[in-house]
C-alpha cells in the first residue's frame, strides 16, 4: 500500500506520459461517485477519453478496448463486493494485455473484497493493473462524508499521473482483498416508494440499473438493489424510503462512519 505523499513522490520522478495518452473510462455508477472519481482524469492535459457508461439496464455489448494506451474501471462498493450486477457487464470489456487502474468508490466502511474481485475480472481479461485506489466517498445512506470525493481528486489525479508515466513498465499490483470473496445479500433491505410527486416521467424507469421500477413507475420489485439511483436523480423528490426502520438505520450508520477515512493507493 502506498500513501498520498509516497504516489506524489513517485509522480515528481518518473518520466511524464505520452504527449496525448488515449483513455476508457469504464464505470458503474449509480449515484455517481465512481463517475466522478474516474472522470477526473480527464482534466489532466495529458490524455483524451472515451466514457464507457455500463450502469443503465441495457445490454453492454462486447468490447475491445485493446487499443487505447491506458483503460480505467471505476466501481462502487456494496458491503465488500462490487455490485453483483455489474459483474457481467465488466466481463464485456476487453484487453490485450492493455494497461489499466481500479478506482473504487466506498462509503467510509471498507471496501474488502472489492479490489480484488474486480481486479480479477480484468485480469482475466487481458488487462494488466497498474493501480488501484480506494476511495472514501459520500455513503449512499445516512449523512456520511458528503460530498466525498471532493479536495480527494487532487490525490486521485496524482495516482492517474503516476499510472500514466509508467503504463508500459511490465509490473502489476495484486489488488487487495480475499478469494473466496465475502458472501452478501444480492437484495436490498430496503426499498423505495413512490409519493405523490411523481409525473410518471419515466426516468426512473430507464435508469435503473436493475430493471427494478415497474412500467408503472410507482412499483419497485425484488430485483431492487438499494443503489437509491431513483431517489437521488427524480427532479420531484417522488422516490424515498420512508419506513421507519429505514430513519433509524441512517442514524446508526452515520454515527458509527462519522470518522473520515483516507484514500489508499497500491502501485507499482
Amino acid at each position: 500500500m502506498s500513501t498520498i505523499a509516497d504516489v506524489q513522490e513517485l509522480s515528481k520522478i518518473t518520466s511524464t506520459p505520452n504527449p496525448m495518452s488515449s483513455i476508457a473510462l469504464v464505470y458503474f455508477s449509480p449515484t455517481g461517485n465512481s463517475k466522478k472519481a474516474v472522470s477526473s482524469i480527464g482534466e489532466l492535459p495529458c490524455v483524451t477519453v472515451k466514457t464507457f457508461d455500463i450502469t443503465g439496464n441495457v445490454e453492454v455489448p462486447e468490447t475491445d478496448l485493446s487499443g487505447f494506451d491506458f483503460v480505467v474501471f471505476g466501481a462502487p462498493v456494496y458491503a465488500g463486493r462490487i455490485p453483483a450486477c455489474s459483474v457481467e457487464r465488466c466481463k464485456k470489456m476487453k484487453g490485450s494485455g492493455t494497461p489499466c487502474a481500479l478506482v473504487l468508490t466506498y462509503g467510509n466502511r471498507a471496501y474488502e473484497d472489492a479490489p480484488r474481485e474486480l481486479g480479477d475480472i480484468v485480469a482475466a481479461n487481458g488487462f494488466r493493473i497498474k493501480g488501484v485506489a480506494t476511495m472514501a466517498s459520500q455513503h449512499t445512506y445516512g449523512q456520511i462524508q458528503l460530498g466525498r470525493p471532493n479536495k480527494d481528486i487532487a490525490e486521485l489525479q496524482e495516482f492517474f499521473f503516476h499510472m500514466l508515466a509508467k503504463a508500459e513498465e511490465p509490473e502489476t499490483v495484486v489488488p487487495p482483498g480475499n478469494y473466496p470473496y465475502k458472501v452478501v445479500e444480492a437484495k436490498a433491505k430496503f426499498k423505495p416508494t413512490t409519493n405523490s410527486n411523481c409525473l410518471a416521467c419515466g426516468m426512473c424507469v430507464r435508469d435503473c440499473p436493475v430493471g427494478a421500477i415497474e412500467e408503472d413507475i410507482k412499483t419497485v420489485n425484488d430485483n431492487c438493489i438499494g443503489c437509491m439511483r431513483c431517489v437521488k436523480n427524480c427532479p420531484m423528490k417522488a422516490k424515498s424510503v420512508v419506513a421507519q426502520a429505514f430513519s433509524d438505520f441512517e442514524k446508526l450508520l452515520s454515527e458509527r462512519l462519522k470518522n473520515r477515512k483516507e484514500n489508499e493507493f497500491f502501485v507499482c
